[in-house]
């Protein structure tokens, strides 16, 4: 095996990483409100559904790869190709949908942070304080 690719497990892990991340740190608050069977169920639901598409997308990138001769191809790109090799009446937006792709995921990755730092300052909200002064929320995202 080649060192610089990775295998299918390590590429299901990554997977797996990035489809968790600031759910997980919410889930306690799902159960809670919505009960215990029903969150396993939606929970499994969307994690099969999550997987499957990553799977199809996965497997469009490497089939894209072999047809035109490309190394590898990001999520943008696959999407680009796609409508490229696509029917002749969606060739023009091939790369509209590429750029709306980008933004997409950097409107993800933002909210993924932003879903952080709130967890994080509302943790350090419930901690016991130093001082015995009450703050809101806003003032641990700013100044602690």
């Amino acid at each position: 095996m080649n060192r610089a690719s990775p295998g299918d497990f390590s590429a299901f892990i990554h997977i797996m990483k990035v489809s968790v991340t600031a759910g997980i740190l919410f889930m306690p608050n799902t159960f809670r409100k919505t009960g215990y069977v029903m969150s396993v169920i939606c929970g499994l639901l969307t994690g099969v559904i999550y997987m499957h598409n990553s799977v199809v997308l996965v497997q469009c990138s490497q089939i894209l790869c072999r047809h035109h001769r490309l190394p590898n191809l990001d999520l943008a790109q696959t999407v680009e190709v796609s409508f490229l090799t696509g029917p002749e009446n969606t060739r023009w937006c091939a790369r509209g949908f590429a750029i709306f792709t980008n933004i997409i995921i950097c409107f993800i990755q933002y909210s993924e942070v932003v879903i952080y730092i709130l967890y994080v300052a509302s943790s350090f909200q419930q901690a016991p304080p130093f001082d015995n002064v009450n703050q809101n929320l806003y003032s641990y995202l700013f100044y602690h």
